[in-house]
């Protein structure tokens, strides 16, 4: 995992935290500030490893349904950025299962992370990322998963879409079922 991308993270979310925290809420209802920084460290590089386990699985069917309603999204690359950010699988290798789960509920702040993340290394290196990670050998990610048992899912778009204050906004994502 390019360290960069959590440092993309973390300077999205603009409280010096990844915004772990189940119990200190932020301002629209969602996680918050972890003030445990090791835990905040733990807690985001669990659930981010755990979408890109998801990406390099799922990947090329999550980009093929973000392709097909390209004119719903405000975000139409199906890059490894929204797909942290948006309903979508999480192999979860601490509880040896697979959910699914946003990492952010506003629905453009992957867009977000890309932008910083692609300005602490060049343009177009999200896409390179998300190509790269997109193109992993799904055994690889099922070797990984040591015997977790890794589901279908469908991945249709919604329009649960919110703003950075967790208000319904109109606009579309991708979701798995």
């Amino acid at each position: 995992m390019d360290p960069r991308f959590l440092l993309a993270i973390i300077i999205q979310e603009g409280t010096g935290s990844f915004n772990t925290s189940s119990s200190n809420r932020a301002a629209d209802g969602q996680h918050g500030v972890e003030v445990n920084f090791a835990t905040d460290v733990m807690k985001a590089n669990g659930l981010v490893f755990g979408k890109f386990l998801g990406y390099a699985y799922y990947g090329n069917d999550f980009k093929s349904v973000v392709t097909q309603n390209s004119s719903l999204l405000s975000s139409n690359s199906g890059s490894i950025f929204d797909y942290v950010n948006w309903s979508t699988p999480i192999i979860d290798l601490n509880n040896k299962t697979v959910r699914t789960g946003v990492y952010a509920g506003h629905s453009a702040w992957g867009a977000g992370v890309k932008t910083v993340y692609e300005n602490l290394t060049y343009t177009g290196a999200g896409n390179d990322y998300s190509n790269y990670l997109a193109g992993l050998d799904s055994n690889l990610v099922q070797n990984i998963a040591n015997g977790i048992v890794i589901p279908q899912y469908t991945f249709v778009a919604k329009q649960n879409g919110q703003n950075s204050r967790g208000n319904p906004d109109g606009t579309w994502t991708i979701v798995a079922k």
